[in-house]
């Protein structure tokens, strides 16, 4: 007899994902490969010159959002090129205000601009790492957190 086709009750893996313990406290699982990731960001902080932020603080940056995404979209974040988290590590540690001077932003600071850039409602946004980064984003962000 043909057992019944029954729906999964966990995620599966995939070949760009992998279950990954975050907070042993709440016993988080996230999908997003970021061991591989992590990886990757060391290589590409190694291409940067006079990073004010440790290897330590950009990772937890990264892996803050990254879960941030994960548990707003129930989705794995799409994988990212090298290039462009070279990109993101050089703007991470400053915001060009409207006059164009750069506010230096701390690693812990990243919590609230995440958190704030979450609860905005933007049009045909995709909540990717590149728009986080891109434009005004950050800085609007920064403005909500601080005033």
């Amino acid at each position: 007899m043909k057992k019944p086709f029954c729906l999964p009750t966990k995620k599966p893996k995939t070949k760009n994902s992998m279950r990954v313990k975050n907070n042993k406290k709440r016993g988080d699982i996230m999908y997003f490969n970021f061991l591989l990731f992590s990886k990757l960001v060391e290589r590409a902080y190694k291409n940067i010159k006079d990073c004010p932020y440790e290897l330590d603080s950009v990772l937890s940056v990264f892996r803050y959002y990254l879960e941030k995404y994960e548990s707003t979209f129930k989705a794995v974040h799409p994988n990212i090129q090298l290039s462009q988290i070279e990109a993101i590590i050089e703007k991470m540690p400053y915001i060009d205000d409207v006059h164009s001077r750069e506010v230096v932003i701390e690693p812990k600071d990243y919590k609230a601009l995440i958190d704030g850039y979450f609860k905005t409602q933007f049009r045909s946004c995709d909540y990717r790492l590149n728009h986080f980064f891109s434009g005004d984003v950050r800085l609007l962000r920064f403005y909500e957190a601080v005033l």
